[in-house]
């Protein structure tokens, strides 16, 4: 089966040389008879090119039934052509044979002629390009076409035999004939115009690369429907009669139909023949330059040396040198045979070199990604490309490259990943999505891997660059946040040293401005001295209140949990302290101890309610309070306190949680601690 294609092209190649040569004895090659009537060169041509192009669709995929149709209709046609001008031969020129043959030949030729070759069209755009039709409500038209088909091959047999020779008409020899023929043609007309359509509708619904290759079957279609309106047309308005305006249109679409299927299958990897093109036209250029080479060579020298040596020493001497001188020119044409039918993808190193160029121009990783993705892209003639760079500080960057902007978007099965690594490690990934109805070949892959072997360098730096950028985006916050947490301080201190000069001036210095004025006014000295230890007590009191709250002797003395339990009874709140088993009778370094008050105080203070728990849970010390309200104003002050310490808060739903890790990473010293009984105020 995989010959038969390629006998089917031969034969139709020798059916082109057969029909030129009897059309010649006939009648004038490029005659209105020979050109418009019969169909001399462009339907041989035409014919010709279908089973080549069907042959090499074949040689890939065996199975395909658009390669199928185009052998059969270009070999039908063929064999049509050249029967029919045998029947005319014999019957108009008296060519040799006799009567017989003759009908024989022009039935073959009525039995493979137009309406065959129209039939296959049609199934071929309804199907194409995957072999399926649209849906299946499209199966009725295809139905529709082989029943126009059965019904004029059926008027066939009914016709009289006679109509067959020569340039007869079958159409005219009984009314029953007659009919079906008439009815089967215009049946399959009606269909390929149909046809016409479902490949637009087909053409409308697809994406990418499938919607382009889709374009030169709806342009094969079009033609072929024009020129089939422009047949019925104008022969109609001249009672059936051939002319250049209505046969000529319809046969050039014909032949134009290998010519768009070639451009789609070159251009667009339809079918994935390019290899196949690759080797034909490498072949065939070799052979075209041996053959005249060779020609070239054995008549010169056969005209120079003449008789002297036999036919056989030029041929050994023009064999050779047509060898020595194809060497030379084999590079260019394995070149333009790769250009040919792989475009700018053929040159695995002009793609290397293009790319190591673009890296050399592209080392941020903004405009590295894209770079790689296109390049590696094209290089391919992928779909869909997507480079990711991986980076251990900061986010992961990813780039994408598609071949059209309707593309497809999403990952398939058939996506191949290559890893882009160096001697230290992975660096990232290049992933490319195949064109539809391909997938990526061993040499391809080959390409890929070298592709990434040259980013690795340029992913490496860019790496680097990215995590260099996240570093100093890093340092940028830190030191904003700590210029933040500094003003924080400023302001704290600030409004601490104001707030404790208010609590003395009205605490403090009413009771120092009464012991003043008593000293100035020199009272009676037995009851003045009672007067003023009463005031000097009142002011250190007030003091010894004032240092309570900035950092009590309670807190340095016992611990957190009875300072706490001191200030809730001083401050007279609702809010009951619960020290859980973990936490009982255990002392924490002073500034943890130190934060945790403040945290509790603070959210005393804001108006906390409920119950406030005090535990130790994984080396670290836990504040937690219920029914807390907002801390407002003092929550960046205490914020800064316990995440100095590597703690952390936490405010939601009503909550309040406060995490002071126990153990610091270097000791610091406690607090001074406070003597009540020594004079606070000098």
């Amino acid at each position: 089966m995989r010959r038969l294609p390629w006998l089917l092209v031969a034969l139709s190649a020798a059916c082109f040389a057969g029909d030129t040569a009897m059309n010649a004895a006939v009648q004038p090659l490029f005659s209105r008879d020979s050109t418009v009537v019969h169909g001399w060169p462009i339907i041989n041509a035409a014919a010709l090119g279908s089973t080549l192009m069907g042959a090499l669709i074949l040689s890939r995929l065996p199975r395909n039934p658009i390669g199928w149709i185009l052998v059969g209709v270009g070999a039908s046609t063929s064999v049509s052509m050249v029967s029919e001008i045998y029947s005319i031969w014999v019957d108009t020129e008296g060519g040799p044979g006799t009567r017989s043959p003759s009908v024989l030949a022009g039935w073959v030729a009525a039995f493979f002629g137009g309406p065959v070759a129209l039939t296959g069209l049609t199934v071929m755009f309804l199907i194409a390009p995957d072999g399926h039709v649209l849906s299946r409500r499209w199966r009725y038209a295809v139905a529709a076409t082989v029943l126009g088909l059965a019904l004029f091959l059926v008027g066939l047999v009914h016709a009289d035999p006679d109509s067959f020779v020569g340039r007869g008409d079958q159409t005219h020899t009984n009314t029953t004939s007659g009919f079906l023929l008439s009815s089967g043609v215009l049946l399959v007309c009606a269909m390929l115009l149909l046809s016409v359509a479902s490949l637009m509708v087909r053409m409308r619904r697809a994406t990418g690369e499938t919607r382009q290759q889709l374009r030169w079957f709806v342009l094969a279609a079009a033609a072929a429907g024009v020129g089939m309106l422009m047949l019925l047309v104008v022969s109609g308005l001249n009672d059936g009669r051939t002319t250049w305006l209505s046969a000529v249109p319809l046969q050039v679409s014909f032949l134009l139909l290998p010519v768009l299927l070639a451009i789609a299958v070159l251009r667009y990897r339809l079918y994935d023949v390019d290899v196949i093109i690759n080797r034909a036209v490498v072949v065939t250029l070799a052979a075209a330059f041996v053959a005249v080479g060779y020609t070239l060579l054995v008549v010169g020298v056969g005209a120079l040396l003449g008789d002297q040596v036999s036919g056989f020493w030029p041929s050994v001497v023009a064999t050779a040198a047509v060898a020595m001188a194809f060497q030379p020119l084999r590079r260019r044409v394995v070149r333009f045979a790769d250009r040919l039918a792989y475009g700018p993808r053929a040159v695995p190193y002009d793609a290397l070199s293009a790319f190591s160029r673009r890296l050399g121009d592209s080392p941020a990783p903004a405009s590295l990604l894209p770079a790689v993705a296109e390049a590696a892209g094209r290089a391919v003639a992928a779909s869909r490309c997507v480079v990711t760079l991986d980076v251990d500080h900061g986010e992961t960057g990813t780039a994408s490259w598609s071949s059209s902007p309707r593309a497809a978007r999403s990952a398939s099965g058939a996506d191949v990943t290559v890893p882009v690594a160096d001697a230290a490690g992975p660096l990232g990934s290049i992933t490319v999505t195949p064109a539809p109805g391909r997938a990526v070949r061993p040499h391809e892959l080959a390409l890929l891997d070298d592709l990434a072997e040259q980013a690795a360098v340029a992913f490496r730096n860019a790496r680097l660059a990215a995590e260099l950028a996240a570093h100093v985006a890093d340092l940028d916050r830190r030191t904003a946040e700590l210029a933040a947490s500094r003003r924080r301080l400023f302001e704290a201190g600030d409004a601490e040293r104001r707030r404790l000069e208010h609590a003395i001036d009205r605490d403090v210095m009413p009771n120092l401005r009464s012991l003043t004025a008593t000293l100035e006014a020199g009272p009676d000295p037995t009851t003045a001295t009672d007067a003023l230890v009463g005031q000097a007590t009142d002011a250190l009191e007030a003091l010894r209140e004032l240092t309570r709250g900035i950092f009590p002797t309670m807190l340095a003395r016992a611990g957190v949990a009875p300072a706490l339990t001191a200030f809730l009874a001083r401050v007279g709140n609702p809010v009951q302290l619960a020290v859980a088993a973990s936490a009982q009778g255990r002392r924490f370094a002073a500034r943890t101890e130190a934060a945790a008050y403040y945290a509790a105080t603070a959210a005393v203070t804001a108006g906390a309610r409920g119950t406030l728990h005090l535990s130790v849970d994984d080396r670290s010390l836990v504040l937690e309070v219920e029914r807390a309200a907002p801390l407002r104003g003092e929550r960046e002050a205490v914020l800064d306190r316990v995440e100095a310490l590597g703690g952390s808060l936490v405010e939601s739903l009503g909550r309040l949680r406060v995490t002071v890790p126990t153990v610091e990473a270097s000791p610091v010293p406690a607090p001074r601690e406070v003597d009540d009984s020594a004079p606070a105020v000098r």
